[in-house]
């Protein structure tokens, strides 16, 4: 079966919202990500920009994030 556009979003949602409480909790207490956040960082993101090279900065992945799941949502509106 198809997954459909709701799905998706709720996806999207659901990784954005793990992505946000692992740099929320170091921001909260000052401090760099864990290797173990970062860690599962880059299983949620990937850590891997649209052009298939490794991103950096935390803020780079999530806009490749972002932009990848956008296209996915546009390619999926279109079926």
């Amino acid at each position: 079966m198809a997954i459909t556009t709701k799905e998706l979003r709720e996806k999207r949602a659901a990784l954005i919202k793990q992505g946000r409480e692992i740099c929320d909790k170091a921001e909260a207490e000052k401090r760099q990500q864990t290797a173990e956040e970062r860690s599962a960082w880059d299983k949620i993101f990937g850590g891997i920009g649209p052009d298939g090279t490794k991103i950096v900065g935390e803020e780079e992945r999530m806009m490749a994030e972002i932009n990848r799941l956008e296209r996915l949502e546009i390619a999926e509106a279109d079926l």
